[in-house]
C-alpha cells in the first residue's frame, strides 16, 4: 500500500507532466485566438457591418474544416499509443497515409468551396449588406486552404508524441505575420495597398504559408518520432493495415465534427437572424469563449497525448490519473479566466466599440461566459480523453445529443417562440455544454471498468 505522501507526490508529478505538454499547447492555441481578436478589432475600424461580413464565414469555414480535424484528433490519438508501444514505423505510416488522404481530399474540397461561396454564404448569412464582403473573404480563406491543413496535421502528429513546443512555436510564428499582414493590408501602411477585408483574408493565407514552411523544416529533423527523413529512408507507403487502422477511428470522429457542426452551423443561421448589432456582439463574446477553448483544447492535446501513450504502455493507473490531474488544471485554469472575464468585461467591450448599450451588453454576456467556462473546458478534456481510449461511437453520440440536437432546439424556441434574441443565444449555448459535460463524465466512468479488464 501506498502511504499518502508517496500518493501526493505521484499526483504532483503527474500533474507537472500533464502541464508540462499542456501549457505549450495552450499558449499555441490563445495565440490563434488572440490573433482572431486582434483580426476582428483591425476590421472593425471598417466599422460594425465588416465584422458582421467577416464573422458569418466562420461557420461554414470551420464545417468544412471539421473533416480535417477529425483527421488530425485521429493521427495525433494513433501516434502517441504507437509512441507508448515504441513502434516508430507504424506511427509513420499512419502520418504517411494521413497526409495523402488529406492533401487529396483538400484539393477537392477547396474548388468547390471557391465555385460554390455565394450560394454558401446566401444559406449560412441572409444578410444581404454583408454578402458581397462575405463571399470574397470566404473564396480567398478557402481557396488557399491547402497550406492551413497539411500545417495543422504535421503539427497534430507531432503533438501526439508530447512535441507541443514545436507546435506552439509554429502557431506563434504564423500569428505574428498574419498580424504583421493585417496591419499591412487592411487599412494600407507602409506603402500597401489599402485592401480592407480582402487584405485580412489575404494576411490569413500568408500567415499559414509561412507557418506550413517552419513546419516543414521540423518535420525533417531526424530527432523527432516522426520525420520525413524516416520515411523516405524507410521507404514507408500507404500500408492497407494503416489505412484501416486510421479509418476505423477517423470515421466516427469526422461523423462527430460534421454532425456537430451542423448544429453550430443551424444555430449560426438563427443567430445572423438576431440583426448585425446583437450579431456583433455575441461575435466579439465567441472570442472570449474562443479563449476558454484554446485552455481547453490545450488540455486536450495533453489528454491525447498521455492518456494515449499511457494506453499503450497498458498503464490503467496512469490513464486515470492523467485524466484527474488535467481536469484540475482545467478548473484551475476556468476559475482564473472566469475572474478576468468578469473583472475586465466593459474594458475588452470598450476596445471595440464606445456605443453605451453595446458595452452594457458586452459586459452581461462575460459574466455568462465566466459561467460556461469550467464546463466548456471540462467537456473538451473528457472528449480528449475518450478518443485516445477509441471510443470514438460514445463521443460522436455526446456531440450529436447536445450540439445537433439539444442547442438548436432550445435556439429556435427562445428566440422565435420566447423571443429572447441575444440572450436566447447564450442560454441554448450554456445547456448544451452541459449537456455535453454529463454525457461524457458518464461514458468515462462507464468504459474505465472496461479498459481495466482489456489490460488484464
Amino acid at each position: 500500500m501506498k502511504n499518502k505522501t508517496e500518493t501526493n507526490t505521484n499526483s504532483m508529478e503527474i500533474k507537472k507532466e500533464a502541464w508540462k505538454i499542456g501549457v505549450p499547447a495552450i499558449i499555441e492555441g490563445l495565440f490563434t485566438t488572440f490573433t482572431s481578436i486582434i483580426d476582428t478589432k483591425m476590421v472593425s475600424s471598417l466599422g460594425i457591418t465588416a465584422i458582421s461580413a467577416v464573422s458569418v464565414t466562420n461557420q461554414p469555414r470551420l464545417f468544412i474544416f471539421s473533416i480535417f480535424f477529425a483527421i488530425n484528433v485521429t493521427i495525433s490519438a494513433l501516434v502517441a499509443r504507437c509512441f507508448g508501444q515504441k513502434d516508430k514505423r507504424r506511427a509513420n505510416e499512419h502520418l504517411a497515409a494521413a497526409i495523402i488522404i488529406a492533401t487529396a481530399a483538400c484539393i477537392v474540397i477547396s474548388m468547390i468551396c471557391v465555385i460554390f461561396a455565394r450560394p454558401i454564404m446566401e444559406i449560412c448569412s441572409g444578410q444581404e449588406d454583408t454578402m458581397d464582403l462575405s463571399v470574397m473573404y470566404y473564396r480567398i480563406v478557402m481557396g488557399g486552404m491547402i497550406f492551413n491543413i497539411l500545417f495543422m496535421l504535421i503539427n497534430s502528429a507531432l503533438r501526439g508524441c508530447g512535441y507541443t513546443k514545436i507546435t506552439m512555436q509554429t502557431n506563434i510564428i504564423s500569428s505574428v505575420i498574419n498580424i504583421c499582414f493585417n496591419y499591412l493590408l487592411i487599412n494600407g501602411h507602409m506603402g500597401f495597398p489599402r485592401l480592407e477585408i480582402k487584405g485580412a483574408a489575404i494576411a490569413t493565407v500568408i500567415g499559414t504559408i509561412v507557418a506550413l514552411a517552419v513546419s516543414l523544416v521540423k518535420f525533417c529533423d531526424e530527432e523527432y518520432f516522426v520525420n520525413a527523413k524516416y520515411i523516405i529512408r524507410e521507404r514507408i507507403g500507404v500500408s492497407k493495415k494503416a489505412c484501416i487502422e486510421f479509418f476505423d477511428m477517423w470515421k466516427n470522429i469526422c461523423i462527430e465534427n460534421l454532425m456537430t457542426r451542423v448544429g453550430i452551423l443551424v444555430c449560426s443561421i438563427i443567430t445572423a437572424r438576431i440583426g448585425s448589432f446583437d450579431m456583433s456582439i455575441y461575435s466579439i463574446g465567441m472570442t472570449l469563449m474562443n479563449i476558454s477553448f484554446a485552455f481547453g483544447d490545450g488540455l486536450q492535446s495533453a489528454s491525447v497525448a498521455l492518456v494515449g501513450r499511457s494506453i499503450g504502455e497498458q498503464r490503467i493507473d496512469k490513464v486515470t490519473g492523467f485524466t484527474v490531474a488535467i481536469q484540475k488544471c482545467g478548473f484551475e485554469c476556468a476559475a482564473a479566466l472566469g475572474f478576468i472575464f468578469a473583472v475586465f468585461g466593459r474594458m475588452y467591450y470598450s476596445f471595440f466599440s464606445t456605443d453605451p448599450l453595446f458595452v452594457s451588453k458586452g459586459i452581461i454576456v462575460c459574466f455568462i461566459i465566466a459561467v460556461i467556462g469550467p464546463i466548456q473546458i471540462s467537456q473538451i478534456i473528457f472528449n480528449g480523453v475518450l478518443k485516445s481510449m477509441k471510443c470514438t461511437k460514445q463521443t460522436l453520440f455526446a456531440g450529436v445529443i447536445s450540439v445537433t440536437i439539444v442547442q438548436p432546439i432550445f435556439l429556435f424556441l427562445l428566440i422565435f417562440m420566447m423571443d429572447m434574441g441575444l440572450w436566447g443565444v447564450w442560454i441554448s449555448i450554456f445547456i448544451s455544454q452541459l449537456t455535453r459535460l454529463l454525457i461524457l463524465i458518464r461514458l468515462y466512468r462507464n468504459y474505465i471498468p472496461k479498459l481495466r479488464e482489456n489490460f488484464l
